[in-house]
């Protein structure tokens, strides 16, 4: 039976297996049956927006909120999009937002959400449609007259009211502004489904500011005298330091607005070098079997953050913090029944400038034999040059720049559902060739990545994007092209693999044609040289400064013929 549904300009999706498949016509019309099923209708147009892999991860993600929350079945899942949308945008845990930010029930006056922080409060309309246009002028009115008389007159705003009365305190004495979520393109207060939905695994593969407010209290001490005191240790560059038992630790961290849940702790961890390494079973068992010396073994737990302190009631408040030391403790204390009598050194250190920022966790980590690629995933500009890519739609479609290697990253499962293999670019094969094809140091890349990623570590090289951009898609090429080729052929190229894209970047040949400089390069310079002559491997004769040469005379060779 064939199937269509309706979308924007004309454009309509006709399917004949009930829109397993289906094929995007410009027509008005088409002889089938339309689709009214509203969840279809909704899945076939993520199909169409999104790619197939990301429109099944947000459907999946719309599915589990409607599941939790019990909300209405085949409605598109525009109950469901109001919940997702408003924590994408805020940082939010699902929980957390419709416990204080989505109005529900069905007289709420146009207002599906409200929210606000600082001295802001935001109204919004969402949908995964369109709006009506004079959308804005019942709200506006309905919430100046809360604002003046406590009450709404309009019908079907009672909802509304009891939502307004529930948080006059949040509401009152903020600026308030009117925003929509559809598919108003043209209205400058709107944003699109799309922006949402791509925000989402922005905010998840990228975690540039995760938004958060963390408040630590500081354990205090009544002397005989009962006069109390905060037990803390401040430096005069605004380093604090205390010791605090890890239940009250755990509490205050899943306080956290934003955070709410131990599934969400990840949002601390996105300048964390290490990532996560699992169970430790030293720490386990003293955990279990030495609670008591538990601090004196460990190393405790590092907070960076714009902080701000109030020494008279002892409460650090820190805005975006980031828990840039001690992943792993944190994980091991909350993954265990009971953290009975373990107590934790905690080090807040207040700095909210990216590059000290950086400086800061990468001393910290350095002390722990880290490698330096890893280090240089928090270098600044590294991180530019990843947000920079991510955000071009041609680059973020095809490809992916993973600046981080140890540990497991709570985007890596995300990250393989959406990208393939050879389109996840690692950070040390970006570093390799983008750097030798500034430095011709094709031999020291090759063998030695470690002391020469060493060196960029203070320099922190700014890099340029239409560069950057290129390496990429040629790594992508290279990793593609590889797979091809015979085991013999696929044995030969990984020695040559940095000779080889070098290649293809410097003098613009295509995979093939730097292939075939390599095949020249081995035979000359290695199968024809006799065996008591030759480099023990083929790979040897691309971990030498020489090497650099030798591509040099074959371009120049392919040229001249």
């Amino acid at each position: 039976m064939k199937k269509f549904i309706r979308h924007q300009n004309n454009m309509i999706f006709v399917s004949d297996d009930n829109f397993k498949t289906f094929d995007t016509l410009h027509k008005e019309s088409i002889d089938a049956i339309e689709e009214t099923n509203h969840d279809t209708i909704t899945q076939v147009k993520l199909r169409y927006m999104l790619s197939e892999k990301k429109a099944n991860i947000i459907i999946k993600e719309l599915k589990a909120i409607r599941k939790q929350f019990k909300l209405e079945k085949k409605d598109g899942y525009g109950s469901s999009f109001e919940i997702f949308a408003i924590s994408v945008l805020y940082n939010l845990d699902y929980q957390e937002t419709y416990d204080n930010f989505i109005v529900t029930g069905n007289n709420d006056g146009k207002v599906d959400a409200i929210y606000w922080y600082g001295k802001e409060c935001i109204l919004y309309q969402i949908k995964l449609g369109t709006c009506d246009v004079e959308i804005k002028n019942i709200i506006n009115k309905n919430h100046l007259e809360f604002l003046r008389d406590n009450t709404i007159t309009e019908k079907n705003t009672s909802d509304l009211l009891k939502f307004y009365q529930n948080h006059s305190n949040e509401i009152k004495e903020k600026n308030f502004k009117i925003k929509t979520i559809s598919q108003n393109l043209k209205n400058k207060a709107n944003i699109s489904p799309l922006e949402i939905m791509e925000k989402y695994f922005e905010n998840k593969i990228i975690n540039q500011k995760n938004h958060l407010v963390l408040k630590l209290s500081i354990p205090k001490k009544t002397r005989s005298d009962d006069v109390t005191t905060f037990l803390i240790a401040q430096s005069k560059n605004e380093v604090y330091a205390y010791f605090i038992s890890a239940e009250k630790l755990k509490k205050e961290l899943l306080n956290c607005s934003g955070i709410k849940n131990i599934e969400n702790l990840h949002k601390f961890f996105s300048e964390n070098v290490r990532g996560d390494l699992g169970p430790n079973k030293n720490m386990i068992h003293t955990i279990k079997a030495n609670p008591k010396n538990f601090v004196k073994y460990n190393n405790g737990i590092t907070i960076m953050g714009n902080v701000e302190y109030k020494e008279e009631i002892g409460l650090l408040t820190i805005t975006n913090p980031i828990i840039n030391n001690g992943q792993q403790t944190l994980w091991n204390l909350l993954t265990q029944e009971t953290v009975k009598d373990v107590e934790v050194l905690v080090i807040v250190k207040n700095d909210s400038k990216p590059s000290v920022k950086d400086k800061i966790a990468r001393f910290t980590n350095e002390q722990r034999q880290i490698k330096p690629v890893d280090l240089y995933s928090l270098d600044e500009n590294l991180r530019k040059i990843q947000i920079d890519l991510y955000q071009d739609k041609e680059f973020r479609e095809e490809m992916f720049l993973n600046i981080n290697k140890s540990g497991k990253k709570q985007y890596d499962m995300l990250m393989k559902q959406i990208y393939s293999s050879e389109s996840i670019i690692q950070v040390d094969e970006f570093c390799r060739l983008y750097f030798s094809t500034s430095d011709n140091q094709i031999g020291k890349w090759k063998n030695n990545i470690s002391s020469m990623i060493e060196n960029q570590l203070d320099e922190s090289p700014s890099f340029d994007f239409a560069k950057a951009k290129k390496i990429c898609q040629i790594i992508k090429t290279f990793k593609v092209e590889l797979k091809q080729l015979s085991k013999e052929e696929k044995n030969d190229l990984k020695a040559a693999d940095l000779a080889t894209m070098y290649i293809m970047y410097t003098a613009k040949k295509t995979f093939q044609e730097a292939f075939e400089i390599i095949k020249k390069i081995n035979l000359a310079n290695f199968y024809e040289v006799p065996i008591s002559q030759r480099k023990s491997k083929l790979i040897d004769l691309y971990k030498v400064d020489s090497i650099f040469y030798l591509i040099q005379n074959e371009i120049k060779t392919a040229v001249t013929n």
